[in-house]
C-alpha cells in the first residue's frame, strides 16, 4: 500500500491558468480522507506518491441510459459502452460537510488531465477568488509596472512545432520555433483535453513534477475567436513590450509553497492569424531571469 494525495480543485475560476487546489495525504491502512475548503464548486482527484502519472478521481458514469457500478474492488465502471466516467463537480456552502467524493476510476484519462493542469498552473490554498455580488462593480486591478527586457538571444532555434486550433485540430494555427535539445511533452490524457495546447521543455520529461533546478517548461496554445488579452492578474508583478507581443511576468500565487511548474513565469500574448499565448516557467527566479533572453527569442520567432 502507498500514501495517496489527494486534491480538491476549485473550479469555475477566471482564467485556465489559475488553478487553485487544497492537498492532503493518506497513509495506509486509512482508507478515508477530509479536507477543509472554503464554499465554492470542486473536482477530486488522486495519485499514488509513488507515480505522477497515476491518477484517480471522484467519477460519474454520464449517460441517460446506464449508471455506475462499483467492482469489489471498489472501481467504478459503467454498463455500456457509450457511458464513460468522468470528472464529477460537486458545491460545498458555507459551513457544509460533504462526504461520499469517494476516490475511483484509477486510470482516468479525465483525472490524469486535471492533475496535469494542477502540476502545471496549481497554486496551493488559501482559495482566495471570491464571486462578484450581483449588481455590483468591482474595482479595476491597476496595470502592473512596466520593466526592461534584455537583447534576444540570437542562438539558432531549429525545432519547430505546430500548435492547431482547438475547433480544427487539423489546421495549424501557431509554429513555434524552440532551440535544439527542447522536445514536445505529451499529455497522457490530451485525447480528452478540451483545449488545444502544446507542452514542451528544454530537458526529457514525462511530468512537470519531474522538473527542477534550472528547467524550463513551456505551454503554447492559440485561441481562434476574441481579443488578445490577458484575464489573469492575480500573480502579476511587471510587464513589458516586445514588438506587438505584450509580456507579463508572474510570480508564485500563494506564500504557502507552489506547485511545479506554477513559480516563475513569463506569459506572451502575440497577435497573429489567432491569439498566440506562450507560458514560459522555471522553479526559480534567477533561472527565469538567465534564460529569458531566449524566451525572448522563442517568442519573436513564433509565428
Amino acid at each position: 500500500m502507498q500514501r495517496l494525495a489527494i486534491y480538491a480543485v476549485e473550479t469555475f475560476l477566471p482564467g485556465a491558468y489559475d488553478v487553485r487546489y487544497v492537498m492532503t495525504e493518506v497513509d495506509p491502512p486509512a482508507r478515508t480522507y477530509q479536507l477543509s475548503v472554503p464554499p465554492g464548486q470542486y473536482q477530486v482527484v488522486a495519485r499514488l506518491d509513488s507515480d505522477p502519472l497515476s491518477a484517480a478521481g471522484y467519477l460519474q458514469c454520464y449517460s441517460y441510459s446506464c449508471s455506475p457500478v462499483m467492482t469489489r474492488a471498489g472501481e467504478l465502471e459503467c454498463q455500456s459502452l457509450a457511458c464513460q466516467p468522468a470528472l464529477t463537480s460537486f458545491y460545498v456552502g458555507p459551513g457544509q460537510a460533504v462526504s461520499h467524493i469517494d476516490v475511483g476510476g484509477w486510470g482516468s484519462p479525465y483525472a490524469l488531465d486535471r492533475l496535469w493542469t494542477v502540476d502545471e498552473f496549481g497554486a496551493p490554498g488559501p482559495l482566495t477568488y471570491q464571486p462578484v455580488t450581483p449588481g455590483t462593480t468591482p474595482s479595476a486591478s491597476p496595470p502592473p509596472p512596466s520593466r526592461p527586457l534584455p537583447a534576444p538571444s540570437t542562438a539558432d532555434l531549429p525545432a519547430a512545432f505546430d500548435v492547431t486550433s482547438l475547433y480544427h485540430p487539423t489546421t495549424a494555427l501557431a509554429t513555434v520555433h524552440l532551440p535544439e535539445g527542447w522536445s514536445a511533452v505529451a499529455d497522457p490524457a490530451q485525447a480528452v483535453r478540451e483545449w488545444a495546447r502544446r507542452d514542451f521543455s528544454d530537458r526529457p520529461a514525462r511530468t512537470p513534477l519531474a522538473l527542477a533546478g534550472d528547467a524550463a517548461w513551456l505551454t503554447v496554445e492559440t485561441t481562434d475567436s476574441g481579443p488578445c488579452a490577458w484575464t489573469h492578474p492575480a500573480a502579476l508583478t511587471t510587464q513589458a513590450q516586445l514588438g506587438p507581443a505584450r509580456l507579463y511576468f508572474e510570480n508564485p500565487h500563494s506564500p504557502v509553497g507552489v506547485q511545479p511548474f506554477s513559480g516563475y513565469s513569463v506569459v506572451a500574448l502575440k497577435p497573429g492569424r489567432s491569439c498566440i499565448v506562450l507560458r514560459f516557467t522555471s522553479p526559480t527566479e534567477q533561472t527565469r531571469e538567465a534564460s529569458l533572453p531566449t524566451f525572448l527569442a522563442i517568442i519573436q520567432a513564433t509565428t
